[in-house]
């Protein structure tokens, strides 16, 4: 008979089984959220744009203060760029959530991209009104909208208006809309260059050409081909003198005896001639090609003084004339 007595396990060692056994468990489970949890993270933030109609989820990020950021490297931006801000304001509100979310989720750049969509920044502006245009260019400052009314003007002189205003960096004209204007202005020039051909064509099949009312010594030119803009208003604006059409280098002569007033460039009038007579008038001379005569010489009637050139605000060779009488425009026609 056997008498051997069965093997009981203690309650110490059924308890370190079931332990072992829990940590195991915890372990697989531990190992299985780290697998599937491994792209989440606690505390990312998603951003919302919220309209009257809809709200739009805009991006994920870590950062706290991205919106402050995004809207600081803008107007960092924008001050390269030649910019004086004046003002900003996000028109649409923004909110957040703080969640747990996928890492690969996280996109700054694009929240900042969409939070800066949202922004709208005012800036110190000068806008270019030109006679007969409806279109108001803005520009980043005034040096800029001289650049371009330049740029214009090398083909046609232009009247305009600048204006300083306060308004958003998106009015500011594309240069593809300048770019646009000018060569507008281009296709005008060359119009006007060609109906400028045609009447020197008709002058010259006539077999004369238009002479002044006179002889060498009371007419600034002995003779040229057409009056290409006489006294009086035009465009607009008051035109103070008589444009004689004539080939570069046709010789200018003094209307009356006097003194050489002055004998330099003068801005749009280009090289420029300013004589004054014994009897307190007053005779100017523009757009010349050269000189004959320098300042605070004496110059007698009929002397030969400069050229016709095409200097200053000129479209093509021709000689302003202006007569002052009292310190006022006449006509000069009516003095020749």
């Amino acid at each position: 008979m056997n008498n051997k007595k069965k093997y009981h396990p203690s309650m110490r060692e059924k308890m370190k089984k079931l332990l072992t056994l829990f940590i195991i468990i915890v372990l697989i489970f531990v190992g299985v959220g780290v697998y599937y949890a491994k792209d989440l993270g606690v505390g990312y933030k998603y951003y919302e744009i919220k309209d009257i109609t809809q709200t739009i989820e805009i991006g994920v990020t870590q950062q706290e203060d991205i919106i402050s950021v995004a809207i600081d490297e803008y107007l960092n931006e924008l001050e390269k760029e030649g910019y004086y801000v004046a003002s900003h304001q996000l028109n649409m509100e923004i909110l957040y959530k703080q969640t747990i979310v996928h890492k690969v989720q996280i996109n700054d750049e694009e929240l900042k991209s969409n939070i800066i969509k949202g922004l709208d920044v005012d800036a110190f502006l000068t806008k270019v009104k030109i006679k007969n245009d409806e279109t108001d260019y803005y520009f980043k400052s005034e040096t800029e909208a001289k650049e371009f009314i330049n740029r214009l003007n090398k083909y046609i002189e232009q009247d305009y208006e600048l204006e300083s205003v306060i308004d958003s960096t998106k009015l500011v004209t594309a240069e593809s809309k300048l770019n646009e204007k000018e060569q507008s202005i281009i296709e005008q020039k060359e119009k006007q260059e060609q109906q400028k051909k045609q009447r020197t064509t008709i002058t010259s099949r006539g077999g004369t050409s238009r002479k002044g009312s006179g002889n060498a010594s009371t007419a600034p030119l002995k003779s040229y081909s057409y009056i290409s803009s006489p006294y009086g208003m035009r465009n607009g604006r008051m035109h103070t003198g008589t444009d004689f059409a004539a080939a570069t280098g046709t010789p200018i002569y003094a209307w009356k005896s006097g003194t050489v007033m002055q004998a330099s460039w003068n801005g749009g009038y280009g090289n420029f001639i300013e004589i004054k007579h014994s009897d307190g008038t007053i005779s100017r001379y523009a757009h010349l090609s050269k000189y004959a005569i320098s300042s605070g010489q004496e110059v007698h009637k009929g002397q030969i003084i400069g050229y016709v050139g095409s200097t200053g605000n000129s479209t093509g060779p021709h000689l302003h004339f202006e007569i002052k009488i009292n310190g006022n425009f006449v006509n000069p026609m009516n003095y020749l």
